[in-house]
């Protein structure tokens, strides 16, 4: 038990300082992949391609239906209220879906999406071996998402992270 805290202390502390980095301007776009490589686990697989969510709207003639609702959901509070009335109806009090909904971020999940947030072009895909989890990270908008796309690999389930909290929370939106 005491190896596994302290483990995760150790990869917040670097996580930390990645972001910290970034923030300086000391890491770019080119460093990402060593970077979150460096905090997966080690039967992760890590790579890097172009954000589906950027290039739809350097395209909008190509998905014209993504764009109009890419406008809808673009918002902290939009999505928060999408996730809030999907999973658990507009009746809950926003603060009492939060609280039930809201887990802390991976550190390999806080740099992905600080690199997101920074580079929105970016599209990060971690596959886990062990447990079988296929994860995609990119920029949304004003906030950056991190989805398990496929049922084989984790279940279909979407989070959102807010770049004001440095990337430590992340809220649960999309369970199918």
């Amino acid at each position: 038990m005491r190896y596994t805290s302290s483990l995760r202390r150790y990869q917040q502390d670097v996580a930390n300082q990645i972001i910290e980095a970034i923030d300086k301007g000391e890491l770019g776009k080119n460093d990402a992949l060593t970077a979150v490589r460096r905090l997966a686990p080690r039967t992760a697989s890590v790579w890097i391609k172009d954000n589906w969510v950027d290039n739809a709207l350097r395209n909008p003639d190509k998905n014209p239906q993504f764009v109009k609702n890419f406008a809808k959901y673009r918002t902290w509070q939009g999505i928060l209220e999408a996730g809030r009335s999907y999973l658990v109806g507009s009746h809950v009090l926003m603060r009492d879906y939060l609280r039930s909904h809201t887990s802390q971020c991976l550190p390999w999940q806080r740099v992905a999406c600080r690199f997101c947030w920074e580079y929105h072009d970016l599209q990060f895909n971690v596959r886990i071996e062990r447990p079988q989890f296929d994860y995609d990270v990119y920029w949304r908008g004003d906030y950056v998402e991190i989805a398990l796309p496929h049922h084989g690999w984790g279940g279909e389930k979407n989070w959102v992270v807010n770049p004001s909290g440095e990337f430590r929370r992340k809220v649960l939106v999309n369970v199918d």
